[in-house]
């Protein structure tokens, strides 16, 4: 079996599905082939990430209230203003979660790492069609041929209207192919609209396609953050921007909160996260006492990290 990536491109729907077109793609003749055990460990991912974003939520709701050391709370807020940190630790957001996740994985000799948890994620179109293409051809998937679509669907009972910013246009064509397969199948009654141009209606049901990082650039950002937690609307994913922030993955190595993950975590669900998450540190600048030093690094510095040789500097920096 294989489909031809000449009949790949010619089968895109009109327009694409991404911005500046699919000319430079490189399309495969057949989706990516994984292990028993690879499919496994796919397989089992779901429930233990979102207990961990429910977890990570919980810490810093507890830090930000003073029932774990505030520090944890104080470098998740850095960079936000006042407003946005106050408002995701209002009452009206506490039980609201991301309804899509999708972790980043690095298939490595070892196994899977997770690089991201992200829950804003990409792509959710451009999968499903090629999810539906590749089941039509034969192929198995992990899912179904309409799998992606379904779980989209079911984000938003009976439909909604899908915000995209211009930082994330490129996203655009295939959240519009998105929206009109679900209207065209049923699931709802979707669109898309840019999200400069909200107006501020009530009683919306809005699935949220930028980052709090760029609300600057949406006039309506704060307003609309306000307006869910009041629950003028329903807006996902929610106003909880530290849940975009890459320093979970490294709060979830660091020393001083070890056991307060082993309590918030069932023990089976930490243990997978810990086989998957590569271990990690929050750059912080600030001096360590002269006893101390960077765990596994043995170092005493981040200056003295910079030093070291290309074999031994073997990481990698992600900006958060």
């Amino acid at each position: 079996m294989r489909v031809e990536p000449g009949q790949i491109a010619a089968a895109l729907p009109e327009g694409g599905l991404f911005g500046g077109g699919d000319a430079g793609w490189q399309w495969s003749p057949e989706p990516l082939r994984l292990s028993k055990a690879e499919v496994r460990t796919v397989r089992r991912l779901g429930h233990p990430l979102a207990r961990f974003q429910v977890a990570c939520d919980e810490i810093y709701r507890r830090s930000a209230g003073g029932s774990l050391p505030g520090w944890v709370a104080e470098v998740l807020d850095k960079g936000k203003p006042a407003w946005m940190a106050e408002l995701q630790r209002s009452a009206g957001l506490r039980e609201q979660q991301p309804r899509v996740i999708r972790p980043d994985l690095v298939l490595a000799e070892d196994g899977f790492a997770v690089t991201e948890l992200d829950s804003v994620p990409g792509g959710i179109g451009t999968t499903a069609w090629l999810s539906r293409l590749y089941a039509a051809a034969g192929f198995a998937d992990l899912g179904v041929a309409d799998g992606m679509l379904d779980g989209f669907g079911s984000v938003l009972p009976g439909g909604g209207r899908v915000l995209v910013s211009r930082e994330a246009a490129d996203y655009w064509p295939e959240m519009q192919w998105l929206a009109g397969e679900l209207v065209r199948s049923g699931r709802g009654d979707w669109s898309v609209a840019a999200a400069e141009d909200w107006d501020g209606g009530r009683g919306e049901q809005i699935y949220r396609f930028f980052e709090w990082f760029d609300w600057r650039a949406v006039p309506g950002a704060r307003r609309l953050a306000e307006a869910s937690a009041a629950g003028e609307l329903e807006l996902t994913p929610p106003c909880k921007p530290h849940l975009e922030d890459k320093l979970w993955l490294a709060l979830l190595w660091s020393p001083a909160l070890r056991s307060v993950w082993e309590h918030t975590l069932r023990g089976s669900h930490l243990r997978i996260l810990r086989e998957l998450v590569p271990f990690g540190w929050v750059a912080d600048p600030a001096p360590l006492p002269p006893h101390a030093a960077l765990p596994r690094l043995e170092a005493h510095s981040w200056q003295e990290v910079g030093r070291f040789s290309q074999k031994e500097r073997r990481l990698v920096l992600k900006m958060s």
